[in-house]
């Protein structure tokens, strides 16, 4: 079951980058790359540009983006003169953008729009599903995104024109050690090839089911799950003492109970503060009420108490506490007030006697692909019209929302051409996480923007259409060939 397989996958990656986050491991990562790379502006560039590459393929795009700002930061507040930095912040920016964006597309872990992906073509029954794994994703990703990275690299050069780097900073933020970092890379070299390894041998060799329908490598998945949550959340870091794992235990448990409660009072919190309502000591009361809770039940065990449900246990490799207090709950509940707009917008009009959808939107785009596409040899004017539509209405509305618009229309419509309905979703997913004009297009670009002061907006809509234009024909050449 390659879905399974591919859930299981997404965890496991999620709680690496997790594990080497809570240690700053990223951290000394990113400064030692960026440090090799400040012998000139170009370099500096390029740099920044494939150390951001580089670890989307692996980690979450957004975490990496967040975990490189600092050191940048400390690079750029160094340069003196106030117009040269300005024009240096916005190169620099985009190159962040531009590495974090393309990575994402590289692995099936990269970014949230690939598990959406994978979702629906599991959900949908699409032809080929069974052939999308983590080393499938890999082996097609890899290559692909190399060449958008070059094209990229080509882009910026465009924008760097005149400008070099005068910084009279160093990075000097505290990081692990050399010996602590060498033990990480190793964990984390080693968990990436045994997901590797597994999901190969899933693409390859396909086995049949041999227990309620999973074969081996669904079961030694599981089982490499089941061990990797034991590790992150229950073995002791450090001092391994029976105490310890109990301590780890009732943390796990009681932050399980406490996540709903914790998940409506941040959103309350959140709420009130950015609308500016009243309310917010009713909220603290019921937080301190939490945290009363909390530390009595703690303490009817351990004899201590904690001053904050936010203190990191300092006896796991993944605090869940951390996780929890780090999930956007605002920014979840605006997620689904879109999925539910998109929803509404793609099912109006549709006939509940028919088993797909068939409103007045899929009915709309359905009439314009027969007339744009009347037959086999015009498929690849299709393709690229899908790409630049998914890139360039990602410009302007939530990305998500383009691919959840789009898959069911490409779905649809390539029911009817001489075409893998499979690429031609896949080239949506790359397509919509590829838009690189506006602040608002990907989380990554919306970080990035906001982070830093006097981004040129101008110069990263100049640059943007560029890229967008580029990537979008290589998007669409790269999936016509796939899907034939």
């Amino acid at each position: 079951m390659s879905w399974l397989q591919n859930s299981i996958a997404v965890v496991i990656s999620f709680l690496i980058a997790r594990i080497l986050i809570d240690a700053d491991i990223h951290r000394s990562y990113v400064q030692h790359l960026i440090k090799k790379s400040r012998s000139d502006f170009s370099s500096f560039i390029t740099g920044i540009l494939f150390t951001a590459y580089f670890f989307s393929i692996f980690f979450s795009n957004t975490v990496v983006v967040l975990s490189m700002i600092p050191v940048i930061k400390i690079i750029l507040n160094g340069i003196e003169d106030p117009g040269q930095k300005h024009r240096v912040s916005t190169t620099v920016i985009l190159a962040l953008i531009y590495g974090a964006n393309i990575g994402g597309m590289a692995s099936l872990t990269g970014c949230p729009l690939n598990i959406v992906f994978s979702g629906f073509i599991e959900m949908n029954k699409v032809p080929g599903r069974e052939n999308v794994t983590f080393f499938s994703w890999l082996l097609l990703g890899i290559p692909a995104t190399l060449v958008l990275i070059a094209i990229s690299r080509l882009v910026l050069k465009l924008g760097e024109k005149g400008l070099v780097l005068e910084s009279r900073i160093t990075t000097e933020e505290k990081t692990p050690g050399k010996q602590t970092t060498k033990k990480y890379t190793a964990f984390f070299i080693a968990n990436m090839l045994i997901l590797v390894l597994l999901t190969a041998v899933q693409f390859w060799r396909k086995p049949q089911g041999i227990l309620y329908g999973l074969n081996p490598i669904d079961l030694l998945m599981i089982l490499y799950l089941l061990g990797f949550l034991f590790f992150s959340f229950i073995f002791p870091r450090g001092t391994r003492t029976f105490t310890n794992y109990k301590k780890n235990v009732l943390h796990f448990i009681l932050f399980v109970i406490f996540f709903i409660p914790i998940g409506l009072l941040e959103l309350m919190k959140d709420i009130i503060f950015r609308f500016r309502l009243k309310g917010i000591k009713i909220v603290r009361k019921l937080d301190q009420g939490l945290l009363d809770l909390f530390n009595g039940i703690w303490s009817f065990f351990f004899k201590e108490k904690r001053k904050s449900l936010r203190t990191k246990n300092p006896h796991t490799f993944v605090s869940l506490n951390r996780l929890v207090y780090d999930l956007p709950f605002f920014g979840l509940l605006f997620m689904g007030v879109v999925l539910l707009g998109v929803f509404f917008i793609v099912t109006l009009g549709d006939n509940p006697a028919t088993e797909k959808l068939d409103g007045y939107v899929l009915s709309f785009f359905e009439n314009v692909s027969n007339q744009l596409v009347p037959s086999g040899d015009q498929v690849f004017l299709f393709l690229m019209i899908v790409v630049l539509i998914s890139i360039f209405f990602t410009e302007i509305i939530n990305n998500t929302a383009v691919v959840l618009i789009m898959f069911p229309l490409v779905l649809k419509m390539t029911a009817a051409l001489p075409f893998e309905s499979m690429f031609a979703l896949l080239a949506v997913t790359t397509a919509a996480s590829g838009a690189f004009m506006t602040p608002i297009a990907t989380p990554v670009n919306a970080i990035a923007f906001a982070s830093f002061k006097g981004v040129s907006l101008k110069k990263m809509l100049g640059l943007g259409v560029i890229l967008n234009i580029l990537s979008g024909l290589w998007i669409a050449i790269l999936f016509y060939l796939l899907g034939h």
